[in-house]
């Protein structure tokens, strides 16, 4: 690279400069100076550019090289269209003047500029939100016009104008977009300030308006906080004499609660020249009034602070409007509840702040729609109120519970395990017990089915815990003592038994036996109470087979097995068809499959086996040995011990024939489970 030339680019460079000084100047003029300014910008920056080209580096006699590029492009995006024309024109003309081989290259160089910097403006820099890019958006516009500065070079002769380019396109090329940056953002960054004091001006004019015609109330205070003046509007909204206001502190009128805030407020005001925000001021009745205020501080010519100006607007009204909107948006109208809206935005926030375990209990009121239909919709939004009353007197703070449908609710239980959720469960039915218990004979019982999922990881969904919550409620429906839903199991298991030799007795020993070989097993609060459910209605399929073959005193034959082996699948469709008994319908299909895959319906093997149905085997058909038929003697215990010891492998889960017979023989299978939740 050429010192000497870069030296002279460096040096006609510096005379740009007073282009900001041009900017500078402009900034104290008054303001009826703006249209004529535009003109006399462009004749100044025309002088300047022509100061550039009379101090240029001569490559050769007639062929000059100067900063009029930088000059005239920056001129164009910052200045716009006037004084780049008048610039641009000047330039131009002196370029003419001074003649030389390099006259048309140059002239060229002066449009081109001109046009860039039009285009830039106009198209590209001020859609530039962020400072880097406006950097970036000035380097390129750089690189551009200098591109198209080094391209005018063949304006000339092609040996003359690959010898200048030779010469002149490092330093072209490294110095000038660079310089144009700077120039740029030294114009830009004064062209801000100026519009910001610009903006200044113009919120002064828009706050003395308002202050001098608004209807709104109107106060100044002092440095301290003491009332100067206040207008009519003020006294009137307030309900004060002025003697009760001028000359006494801002914050004797505010709520007690309030007063640390205003005082932290009024030192932020002062500083920053300007406040909008929200005060509450006590009438003089003694109720509280909601204003929006807008102020700003006065100063003296010398800059000392004189008095605030603020305009206020009673918004009581909005305020109680908005409190009223915003409670509705997130609470249930009837029960005063919170809504879905306020439980899906409560659970996003503790997946936020990992409030794992999270639990959810769902529950819902039996029997609400035969209520309405019964006794009409005010008993039975008086149901749904109770149970809102029940459901808040058992959460704990911190839980949110929600109404979330007719007969729906919702708790979120942040930092919950399942353990715990159940034990609310089971403190929910209790309740519902004892609010039953103490009401009139003739008053409505109460009957919430319940059911819940764990979260117990950022891993787990929102969405499966509420699918598991939903299954287990409608698994415990049938379950919950008294309810609608249990006198649909309790019929349905009286016709079983109406029907063949099955006995209540039966049924209930199932229960004990199966709950407490699960409990053993470590099974979940949901597993034992499907096991529950399948102990009393695993031979539901039963109703669909003939009288004869269900009582007949002797051996079936081959034809009344075959008949017999239905029973799973029509207790399957029976289940399945009924939404109180779906959950039990798999495992009533598979109670009759064995280990060995040697049963019946669809001959499963295993583990392919449902858990609970591989439990009621093995105690079905020890209680099945031990009892009385009319067509066999009974087993001794001992007798069916051996039986299932020696079938556990094949007819019989090993590990679960394991278990019964520890518990069997060690005396601990006839503990007493709970009969009903």
């Amino acid at each position: 690279m050429n010192i000497e030339l870069l030296v002279g680019m460096l040096s006609n460079a510096l005379l740009m400069l007073g282009l900001f000084v041009i900017y500078e100047i402009s900034d104290h003029l008054p303001a009826k100076w703006d249209k004529v300014w535009r003109y006399v910008t462009g004749l100044l920056t025309a002088a300047i550019c022509v100061v550039i080209m009379a101090a240029p580096y001569e490559l050769r006699p007639g062929l000059v090289y100067d900063t009029r590029t930088i000059l005239i492009s920056v001129t164009a995006l910052i200045f716009g269209p006037v004084p780049t024309l008048i610039t641009a024109a000047t330039a131009t003309g002196y370029r003419i003047w001074m003649g030389g081989i390099g006259m048309i290259p140059g002239i060229g160089t002066i449009v081109t500029s001109a046009v860039i910097g039009l285009v830039w403006r106009r198209w590209v820099f001020h859609r530039s939100r962020q400072i880097r890019w406006k950097w970036l958006n000035l380097y390129v516009m750089g690189l551009v016009v200098h591109i198209l500065m080094l391209a005018c070079m063949f304006l000339m002769p092609l040996e003359e104008a690959m010898e200048t380019i030779s010469h002149i396109a490092v330093p072209v090329m490294v110095v000038y977009p660079v310089f144009s940056v700077l120039l740029g953002m030294l114009l830009y960054h004064g062209q801000e300030r100026r519009d910001s004091v610009e903006q200044l001006r113009e919120s002064e004019e828009r706050f003395q308006m308002l202050f001098n015609r608004a209807p709104m109330g109107y106060q100044s205070l002092d440095k301290e906080g003491y009332f100067i003046d206040v207008n009519q509007q003020w006294l009137d909204v307030l309900g004060y004499d002025r003697s009760e206001v001028v000359g006494h502190w801002f914050g004797a009128f505010v709520p007690e609660a309030d007063r640390q805030d205003f005082t932290e407020r009024f030192e932020h005001f002062k500083d920053q020249g300007r406040i909008s925000c929200e005060v509450r001021l006590i009438h003089k009745t003694g109720r509280v009034i909601h204003f929006a205020v807008e102020g700003r501080i006065g100063h003296g010519a010398d800059g000392i602070f004189l008095q605030t100006y603020c305009i206020l607007q009673d918004i009581t009204e909005q305020k109680k409007a908005e409190a009223e909107l915003l409670f509705a948006s997130y609470h249930d109208y009837l029960t005063g509840l919170y809504n879905r809206r306020f439980l899906d935005q409560e659970m996003q926030r503790m997946q936020t702040e990992e409030a794992y375990p999270v639990s959810v209990v769902m529950g819902d009121i039996d029997g609400l729609k035969l209520v309405n239909d019964a006794f009409g919709h005010d008993r039975g939004d008086d149901l749904i109120r109770t149970a809102g009353k029940i459901l808040a007197a058992c959460v704990r703070p911190g839980d949110v519970l929600a109404r979330t449908g007719g007969d729906e609710f919702f708790i979120l239980l942040p930092h919950t395990d399942g353990v715990t959720a159940y034990a609310l469960i089971q403190q929910i039915t209790v309740a519902c017990q004892t609010y039953n218990d103490n009401i009139p004979d003739d008053a409505l019982h109460i009957f919430i089915s319940l059911g819940y999922g764990t979260m117990e990881s950022p891993d787990d969904e929102y969405p499966d815990a509420l699918r598991v919550a939903e299954d287990y409620m409608y698994q415990r429906k049938p379950l919950v003592d008294k309810s609608p839903h249990s006198s649909i199991l309790k019929s349905i298991t009286t016709t079983m038994q109406a029907r063949s030799f099955e006995t209540e007795s039966h049924a209930e020993r199932l229960v004990q036996i199966t709950r407490n070989i699960g409990t053993a097993m470590g099974l979940g609060e949901q597993e034992l109470d499907l096991l529950h459910m399948l102990s009393k209605l695993h031979d539901i399929g039963k109703i669909g087979i003939s009288d004869q073959i269900l009582n007949k005193p002797g051996k079936l034959t081959d034809e009344e097995w075959t008949e017999m082996r239905k029973h799973p699948e029509i207790g399957y469709r029976i289940a399945s068809a009924s939404p109180a008994l779906s959950v039990v319908a798999e495992t009533v299909l598979t109670h009759h499959e064995r280990w060995d895959g040697k049963g019946y319906p669809r001959g499963l093997s295993g583990e392919a086996i449902p858990l609970v149905s591989r439990i009621l085997a093995v105690a079905d058909a020890y209680d099945a040995m031990t009892e009385q038929r009319p067509y066999r003697d009974p087993l001794s215990p001992e007798e069916a011990f051996a039986e299932i010891e020696r079938c556990a492998g094949t007819q019989f889960d090993p590990s679960v024939a394991r278990v019964f017979l520890e518990m069997a023989r060690s005396g601990r299978l006839a503990d007493e489970p709970s009969d009903s939740l």
